[in-house]
């Protein structure tokens, strides 16, 4: 069975790269900034994508206390 490839974008930079599958090892670290969060590329609005490029999403999704949950 063939995977389709999928775009995902980094939490922390918001660098995209196209991704064989959704596994850990295929998704893997950031090339860019070596960061391991990541979002599907066509999930990402206005608000997430001011928050990683002011730096504030990779700082929010690594603290414990915090919570992030995706609406619906």
């Amino acid at each position: 069975m063939q995977r389709e490839a999928t775009q995902i974008a980094c939490l922390a930079c918001g660098a995209t790269r196209v991704v064989p599958g959704l596994g850990t090892h295929e998704t893997g670290e950031c090339p860019r900034c070596h960061y391991l969060g990541w979002t599907y590329s066509d999930e990402l609005d206005g608000t997430m994508r001011r928050m990683i490029m002011n730096g504030e999403f990779a700082t929010h999704a690594t603290d414990p206390t915090t919570r992030v949950r995706r609406p619906g």
